[in-house]
């Protein structure tokens, strides 16, 4: 894999960073996908280009690396040379080493539950080579783990049908992310069978932390060359953080009084149009919160934007959500082309999942539109402007007022 361009990326970064005015430096972090990165590296440009690239198949980094370890790598090569002043010789020793560890690929076994899954007196289900399903009724899980590496929990947790994926990379956070995408594909290939076999009843199987469930999902990697060393690897964990409600500081800054309005009239069976509206795409955004999957997060928070904004089918769909948006969450004229450009701009990614089955979703642009959604929600919730809107001819004649209000 050629990683050339790498180092004359890390030094513009660095040199663009430490230009930076001291207010805009050391302002927090961003956490995703379990790497860290200060803002002020997540927030540069050069820094997203040069994350994508590593990020590309093209590269064939990320055919073997995970998305932890190459972003956690390159935060860590510019870290370690911000502010320093031999960065040329010591970026090339820490890209000459990154490089070494990405070529080091090792043959991986992994293994992971499909839950719901009932085989009956099926011992295997067989897909290729490298991807089996097993009946662990009808066989023994020490025919394929370790003994005395896993206790009774473990044993129980991959019970009874077990995915096994063979892999071959330089981490085991990529086999095991590998397997998990297999088992995604396999989970809704085994919905698909369902739907023509004519049962209408919604299937338990499932892929435990993907989906809207919440259960953790662990996935047990055993290196090939060296059987007596068996990995656990959690690829999702569970909620671990309770909401505290010490006061009501946020859920009245968001709309408290008129929400418990709202649960009151469904309660009544006396909901408006723009009520259910306001319900529904609270109901996207909530959603999106506890979906793994970026692209359809993504997609989620679209939905719960159209929920909200769209009139009619006949409306231009971009066109529409993108000038409300910015005439609902812009108050001066800059601030409205700004949102416009970025809401023209998040619909073309949203045509790209949709429509042209793109996966890989921009963190910084999902965060983007996190945030107008959520923004559009609270503006239903508390703005006087909004608060009295009982359906989407009202919203319309309150978006053409703002639009010709001189």
């Amino acid at each position: 894999m050629n990683l050339s361009f790498l180092k004359e990326s890390i030094i513009k970064i660095c040199k663009e960073i430490e230009e930076l005015p001291p207010e805009k430096r050391n302002r927090g972090t961003v956490y995703f996908n379990g790497v860290s990165t200060t803002k002020e590296i997540f927030n540069n440009e050069t820094y997203e280009k040069t994350l994508s690239k590593l990020l590309d198949e093209k590269t064939g980094l990320s055919k073997v690396v995970s998305y932890t370890m190459i972003a956690g790598n390159l935060n860590k090569i510019i870290n370690n040379n911000l502010d320093t002043t031999n960065k040329s010789k010591q970026i090339t020793d820490d890209i000459q080493k990154f490089s070494k560890y990405a070529n080091n690929t090792q043959k991986h076994s992994v293994y992971i539950p499909i839950k719901g899954l009932d085989l009956f007196d099926t011992e295997e289900v067989y897909f290729s080579p490298n991807i089996k399903i097993h009946n662990l009724n009808m066989k023994r899980i020490i025919d394929f783990l370790t003994i005395g590496t896993f206790d009774d929990a473990d044993v129980k947790y991959l019970s009874p049908t077990m995915l096994e994926v063979s892999t071959e990379t330089a981490d085991i956070e990529k086999s095991g992310e590998f397997a998990i995408e297999i088992g995604k594909y396999i989970v809704n290939f085994f919905r698909l069978a369902d739907f023509f076999g004519w049962n209408e009843e919604n299937l338990a199987v499932r892929l435990p932390g993907f989906g809207g469930t919440r259960e953790s999902m662990r996935a047990y990697i055993v290196k090939e060359d060296s059987n007596s060393t068996t990995f656990t690897y959690q690829q999702v964990k569970d909620l671990s953080e309770n909401y505290e409600l010490d006061d009501k500081e946020y859920i009245n800054y968001i709309g408290y009084e008129k929400f418990g309005h709202l649960l009151q009239k469904n309660l009544d069976h006396n909901l408006g149009s723009m009520d259910k509206s306001i319900l529904r795409a609270l109901t996207w955004f909530g959603e999106s919160k506890v979906e793994h999957d970026l692209g359809a997060r993504f997609v989620k928070l679209t939905l719960a934007v159209e929920t909200l904004l769209n009139s009619n089918d006949s409306d231009p769909i971009t066109a529409t959500l993108r000038d409300r948006t910015a005439f609902i969450l812009g108050k001066e004229v800059s601030e409205r082309i700004d949102i416009s450009k970025e809401m023209s701009t998040l619909y073309k990614q949203r045509s790209g999942i949709v429509h042209h089955g793109k996966s890989d979703v921009d963190l910084k642009s999902l965060l983007k539109l996190e945030s107008y959604t959520a923004d559009l929600i609270r503006a239903f919730l508390t703005d006087k402007d909004y608060l009295g809107i009982t359906d989407k001819t009202e919203l319309h004649k309150q978006i053409e007022k703002l639009k010709f209000k001189s």
